[in-house]
């Protein structure tokens, strides 16, 4: 087995004479360099060599890592066959003096013969591998050597743009060509990008197939999409959603050119150019449907001129007349933009008041940039009048290109809100999830794409990139502590995000997982409670350790802050406790209505230290989580949301009872909302002073609607009452009078007074 993996070679290892006549390759390639840089080639030019040299790189570095890996697994056979020999051999020479065994020591010589026959081959490959690896060694010093040189080159080429180099327009010889020919410089350039572009496609993961196999998926992703919601949410989908997906062929290469942005800014200016184009024809064909008809008269013109700029950049002219063109482009677009930026082309626009604040100072940036570029190309400072005239009209179609991926992204979302598997999450998690969604969207639209291509196009990404890392190496000292400006933005992005993602995940396990398991009330918010506060502890170690903290040094600190919490925050650490036990023994739960101290309300929130009930009068009432502990709570649906109801109701004296209780079960029975079991029942519970005293009793199954369900109960009673014709008394009072007491009236004989007095006093009602 062994002899037969050394005679195996990898087919990913490529052959000497490949590597040779690579290295010859190189090696002309590399010694071409110093002449291609001492014509102070254009930045695009350089981008475009970089991008070769760095693709040779990446293949070469692959390569000497299959060659490693390869030497080491041929070293380890070899020692394992060194190994098996000695075992063989010490088998033959104990069977050489044995006779009538000779067909098996002829059997043990061949396998020894086997395994130096193995052991040959494995050294030799070993051998041409070593030899390949030197090989590969002086290919990879050329390679580093030509990117030292380009990377002098770009350093010198970005110091040099605010320095002249070309003659002013005035001057008689500004726009004096060179010999070579356009044809000339055309099959040029047509090589270099098909070698870069050959190399760049090589080095990469998946090679040149990624990006056919992507629009595919994307194709079908987007046919099946506007099958499937064809019949489900049509009638729910608005009439721009609804044309937006029957144009799958242009979302499906938005998709691809979205994924593709991670490589086109490092891909040479051939594959940038096609890119740029694509991404053209993809706003072009969207803007009818995500733009407001007055903003798309400024997009279109914005589309003619940067196809116009990359037919300049991408076609290789002489540069005296490239000069030329771009001082024509230059001034075309100034006209262009400054007529249709003016304040009342923009009025007419609606924008809002922010909209409009940031649409108005970024016209007018880019005009400034223009006009600089202009100016500049004029002056004899032509490098710098391209970076900021291509990357100015580049800028406002990326912000375009922009817009157009993050509504369709936000289409995207509604969709998927309204569809059926995001029908099982609660109405404020869907709106948490919108709001959140399209906040992050932006922010990392605008910050991973717009920014980063702003700093490729206008030359400053490794500056940026340096004066960023010096700025996160930077250490700040406080007697003997040091920490770094990079762990305290770490410590942030943990905080933020950690906690971020402990809401996020608590919500949905409580709305989409534990929701469909069947627990008891309360559970759920409980258990994802719990797994909030182990994941906001989680963040806060991972806080404290991405800080540098070592909690072991903080000994002295650690005490006294057991001291505090043991005094001064008792209280906290009490309703903190308090509310573990709440949500773990759910004595109160979300939703539960409770009467606290003669206060009624709706449990909404069992927070950490406290909890809201909100009362019936719409105020929310927070509760230390300790008093729902150590006082008395009436808990009105722990064990059931059922109510009782009691009605109490008088009659005049002369009523049957019988018949009273009759007609108010009756009552009860009639009204929708009363339980039928139990069943209503009615009592007459004795003789007042006044009538007789009857109570209706009866059960709701809610315990939200149990008062609107009394009253309605009362108007049926007084109703049935009134129609049998069954009187409620009024209070009644005897007044027992003395002589003394009589002369007050004027009067000495009760007989004598007039009858309606002696019915008002027996009434106890005051004479008029």
């Amino acid at each position: 087995m062994i002899a037969r993996r050394v005679a195996e070679r990898p087919d990913t290892i490529s052959s000497n004479q490949n590597i040779v006549a690579q290295a010859a390759e190189i090696h002309g390639r590399a010694q071409q360099l110093g002449s291609f840089l001492q014509n102070v080639p254009a930045a695009l030019q350089l981008r475009d060599e970089f991008v070769y040299w760095n693709s040779l790189n990446q293949q070469l570095t692959s390569e000497r890592n299959l060659l490693i890996s390869r030497a080491a697994e041929l070293q380890n056979q070899t020692r394992q066959l060194d190994a098996e020999e000695i075992i063989w051999k010490a088998t033959q020479q104990q069977i050489e003096d044995t006779t009538g065994i000779e067909a098996v020591a002829a059997r043990v010589q061949q396998e020894i013969d086997a395994i130096r026959s193995a052991r040959t081959q494995s050294q030799e490959q070993l051998n041409q591998i070593l030899n390949m690896q030197n090989q590969m060694s002086r290919i990879a010093r050329d390679i580093l050597d030509s990117l030292d040189q380009l990377h002098e080159a770009q350093e010198r080429f970005r110091g040099h743009l605010l320095k002249r180099d070309s003659p002013p327009l005035w001057a008689a010889h500004a726009l004096q060509e060179g010999s070579t020919t356009i044809s000339l410089m055309l099959r040029q350039t047509a090589d270099r990008n098909i070698s870069t572009a050959g190399e760049f496609g090589r080095s990469g993961p998946l090679g040149i197939l990624t990006i056919p196999a992507a629009y595919l998926f994307f194709l079908v992703c987007a046919f099946r999409l506007r099958r499937q919601l064809a019949g489900a949410l049509a009638p729910a989908m608005s009439s721009e959603t609804q044309k937006i997906l029957n144009r799958p062929y242009s979302l499906a290469l938005l998709g691809t050119l979205t994924i593709g942005l991670c490589v086109t800014t490092s891909a040479p200016v051939s594959v940038t150019l096609v890119s740029y184009f694509l991404w053209i024809w993809v706003v072009f064909r969207l803007a009818p449907l995500l733009f407001d008809p007055n903003i798309r008269t400024l997009l279109y013109p914005v589309l003619a001129l940067v196809l116009l700029d990359l037919l300049r950049i991408g076609t290789p002219v002489p540069p005296g007349l490239n000069r030329v063109l771009l001082i024509g482009f230059l001034s075309v677009a100034l006209i262009v933009f400054g007529w249709l930026t003016l304040p009342a082309k923009l009025r007419q626009l609606n924008l809002s008041v922010r909209s409009a604040f940031v649409f108005f100072w970024a016209t007018r940036a880019g005009l400034a940039l223009l006009a600089i570029a202009l100016i500049a190309n004029i002056c004899g400072y032509v490098s710098l009048s391209h970076v900021l005239g291509a990357g100015t009209l580049l800028s406002a179609f990326l912000a375009a290109a922009l817009y157009c991926t993050w509504r369709i992204l936000l289409v995207l979302l509604d969709l998927f809100l309204r569809s059926r598997p995001a029908s099982i999450l609660s109405p404020e998690l869907r709106r948490a999830i919108e709001l959140w969604t399209k906040r992050v969207l932006l922010l990392g639209a605008v910050l991973l794409w717009w920014t980063r291509s702003e700093l490729y196009i206008f030359l400053i990404h490794d500056s940026f990139s340096t004066a960023v890392l010096n700025f996160l190496a930077y250490t700040i000292v406080v007697g003997r502590t040091s920490i770094s400006v990079a762990s305290i933005v770490s410590v942030l992005l943990i905080v933020g995000i950690g906690y971020g993602l402990s809401r996020g995940v608590s919500s949905l396990l409580r709305s989409v997982l534990i929701a469909q398991l069947p627990l008891q009330r309360g559970l759920p918010y409980a258990i994802s409670q719990v797994v909030y506060y182990c994941l906001l502890l989680a963040m806060l170690l991972a806080a404290v350790s991405a800080a540098g903290v070592e909690l072991n040094r903080f000994t002295v600190i650690t005490g006294a802050l057991g001291v505090g919490v043991g005094f001064g925050l008792q209280n906290i650490v009490n309703n903190f406790a308090s509310g573990l036990i709440l949500l773990f023994e759910r004595p109160i739960r979300i939703d539960d209505v409770v009467e606290v101290a003669g206060l009624v309300g709706t449990v909404k929130r069992i927070g950490a230290r406290s909890s809201t009930i909100a009362t019936g009068q719409g105020a929310e009432v927070i509760v230390p989580n300790s008093n729902l502990l150590s006082n008395q709570v009436i808990n009105w649906t722990l064990s059931s949301s059922w109510r009782r109801v009691e009605i109490p109701v008088g009659i005049a004296y002369g009523s049957d009872p019988e018949a009273i209780l009759k007609l108010l079960i009756s009552v009860a029975a009639e009204n929708p909302g009363v339980m039928k079991d139990p069943s209503p029942a009615a009592y007459f519970l004795g003789f007042g002073e006044s009538g007789l005293n009857f109570e209706l009793r009866f059960w709701s199954a809610r315990q939200d609607t149990w008062f609107q369900l009394k009253s309605d109960v009362a108007i049926g009673v007084a109703l049935a009452l009134r129609e049998a014709n069954i009187e409620i008394p009024f209070p009644q009072r005897d007044f027992h009078l003395r002589s003394s007491d009589i002369s007050l009236f004027g009067l000495t004989d009760l007989s004598k007074a007039p009858l309606s007095n002696k019915e008002i006093l027996r009434d106890g009602e005051a004479a008029p």
